[in-house]
């Protein structure tokens, strides 16, 4: 099976990153975290060393990755739905269901990692992410975003109130499907690029998947709940797979 999974359109601006898939389970206390996430690296082309990781809360916060950089392999400290990182670092992000982001600008080599589930997308992490990389000096019109394996809207039943949140956060009914006497279904993957492209981004990629459809191929804690792991979408800042390394 394929450890990562890549964003052509990343790829080809020189971006080194990748969305893991269930054959490394990437969970802070799962058996062997560090050796899964130093075969991660190596198939992302990314440098664990040089990778800020925080535990996600489903909120807002916005953090650097410089500042929030640990030891490989030991779990951080800091809770953050969002980290932006520039040239020299990587920013990555940790998943079951929620919709993985990735950003760079390749003008600049800053990048963002972005966790965003639906509580995350109602209360704007994704703009925050976006504001936080413009005021670095990213051009979001040349910026390319990945919006990762995550869970589907044929699987993401919700409630009412939680579907009337949702289309009023993104500003688009196309974001919830309805056909009684079934609930709701959220379409997160389309409410992430509704806001991403309102937001400026240039170029908006796809990287196909569902991660409680596939279960051979993803972890899903609306399947599996507290036995699921979790993926982790990474990028590096720069756009050669060597600025890492040094």
């Amino acid at each position: 099976m394929t450890i990562s999974l890549i964003s052509p359109a990343l790829a080809r601006v020189g971006f080194s990153h990748g969305f893991s898939t269930r054959e490394v389970d990437l969970r802070f206390d799962a058996p062997d975290y560090a050796g899964s996430l130093r075969r991660f690296g190596t198939a992302a082309g990314i440098d664990p060393r040089r990778l800020a990781q925080a535990r996600q809360v489903h909120g807002v916060h916005v953090v650097d990755a410089q500042t929030t950089l640990s030891s490989a392999g030991v779990p951080p400290v800091t809770e953050a739905d969002a980290i932006v990182a520039e040239p020299g670092y990587a920013a990555g992000v940790r998943v079951a269901d929620c919709v993985p982001i990735l950003m760079g600008d390749p003008t600049t080599g800053l990048v963002a990692a972005v966790h965003a589930g639906w509580r995350g997308l109602v209360a704007g992490v994704i703009q925050g992410a976006l504001a936080r990389l413009s005021a670095g000096g990213a051009d979001l019109t040349r910026s390319v975003a990945a919006i990762g394996p995550c869970i589907c809207v044929g699987c993401f039943e919700i409630g009412d109130d939680v579907a009337q949140r949702i289309t009023h956060a993104v500003n688009d009914a196309g974001v919830i499907q309805t056909s009684p006497p079934r609930k709701p279904h959220a379409n997160l993957r389309l409410g992430a690029r509704r806001l991403l492209e309102r937001g400026g981004i240039g170029t908006v990629e796809d990287v196909p998947g569902c991660t409680r459809c596939e279960k051979d191929r993803f972890f899903s804690y609306r399947r599996d709940a507290e036995a699921s792991g979790r993926h982790l979408a990474a990028i590096a800042a720069g756009t050669t797979s060597g600025s890492l390394t040094s």
